[in-house]
Formats: structure tokens, C-alpha cells, sequence
């Protein structure tokens, strides 16, 4: 089993967050490393595998490896699931910053 996700990258945050969900279900999120020499798309597959709970090898990006806007393949776990994960992210990430300011 294999879902797709598309992802808006934004690179040098102060943190690795998700942060919106566009109208066409595209995820925004912010990448705390520079987008040079894949150092953002690694903590992108990181991030992602770690919400997810899934090994790193099972998240892969299809296409827009050097754009913001990205197609992600996820291995090993339904679209549903995946959309509930990380929804849960970011309103974990809202509060805790409503939290601690």
C-alpha cells in the first residue's frame, strides 16, 4: 500500500512545524534546515516518518525535490490515517505554542 501526500516546504523556520492545511488538502510546513544540498528534504522525511511513527525508507518525495511544493509517498499506512496523524500534529504544535507563548 502506497498514499500520497503534497506538502508546501517552507525552509529556514525557527521550527519544524505543520502549520496549515490549504483548501486542496496540501500541508504547509516549516523546515527548520537550509534547503541546500537536501538538508531540508532529509528533515522533511524525518519529521514526517516521526509523526507518522513509520521507518524514514518508507517516506520518499516524488516529485519537486528542489521546489517548495512537493508530492510525498508514504508506505505502509492508509491516506486516512495519515491525514488524522497529522492533523493531530499540528494542533499539538497550536497549542503548544498558545502555551508557552
Amino acid at each position: 500500500m502506497e498514499s500520497c501526500i503534497k506538502v508546501r516546504v517552507i525552509p529556514k523556520a525557527q521550527r519544524t512545524e505543520i502549520y496549515d492545511i490549504l483548501s486542496d488538502g496540501t500541508y504547509k510546513i516549516r523546515i527548520k534546515a537550509k534547503p541546500e544540498k537536501g538538508q531540508a528534504n532529509k528533515a522533511l522525511i524525518k519529521y514526517l516518518s516521526k509523526i507518522l511513527k513509520i521507518p524514514r525508507s518508507s517516506v520518499r518525495i516524488i516529485s519537486g525535490d528542489t521546489a517548495r511544493q512537493k508530492l510525498i509517498s508514504i508506505k505502509d499506512i492508509e491516506k486516512e490515517h495519515i491525514d488524522i496523524l497529522l492533523s493531530d500534529a499540528m494542533n499539538i504544535s497550536a497549542v503548544s505554542k498558545m502555551v508557552n507563548g
